[in-house]
């Protein structure tokens, strides 16, 4: 039986004689927690979230196949920091509002972006991640499905404008680097291929 990308059971979904009892929320494993008990905070949330979205990716790219080269390339290219940023802002607006307090406290979370990526890119996807922390952490599966493909909408839309941008060449349209009229983003300057769950 193939297993629920989110979840990692067999068909997905909450085991039958695991829900949680009166005032508990799920959580992984089908581990019950007090619903009212206080979370990790908003960078460890963001630590298992990593992992979440890290997983997700992976999961996608292998069924789509490839060498491990070219699957390492388009992972890469989908857990940077700037990808998972433009993804959070994209889906910003379809967020609970308590989902929306949940990443505004991830990016306002002390962290220090690793060197040549963006401090505001790492912000935001420290609060992308934050978002899916909490998702699995809370045991929120229906909702954190929604929430990933949501960002895979807006990541897809990102890579198209992007493409979109590029010369006969295969080189960017413009020449300092600056994201192309019209993309999404501030702006700033595009993200290099490192950053969130990159490896050099």
């Amino acid at each position: 039986m193939r297993e629920d990308a989110v979840t990692g059971r067999p068909g997905g979904g909450a085991r039958s004689g695991e829900a949680a009892g009166p005032g508990e929320a799920a959580r992984p494993g089908g581990v019950p927690g007090r619903a009212g008990a206080a979370l990790p905070g908003p960078l460890q949330l963001a630590y298992l979230g990593d992992a979440v979205w890290e997983l997700h990716v992976r999961s996608a790219v292998l069924r789509a196949g490839g060498s491990p080269e070219a699957m390492h390339r388009r992972s890469v290219g989908r857990v940077r920091a700037g990808a998972q940023a433009a993804a959070l802002h994209r889906i910003e607006s379809r967020l609970t509002e308590e989902e929306r307090d949940v990443a505004r406290r991830g990016r306002n979370a002390k962290s220090g972006a690793p060197r040549g990526v963006d401090p505001l890119d790492y912000r935001h996807s420290t609060a992308f991640e934050c978002l899916l922390g909490f998702l699995y952490y809370t045991g929120r599966w229906e909702r954190l499905r929604e929430v990933l493909a949501l960002a895979d909408q807006a990541i897809a839309e990102e890579d198209q404008g992007a493409d979109g941008a590029r010369g006969d060449d295969g080189t960017r349209g413009d020449q300092d680097g600056a994201r192309p009229p019209g993309s999404f983003g501030s702006g700033g300057s595009a993200p290099d291929e490192g950053g969130k769950g990159a490896t050099p």
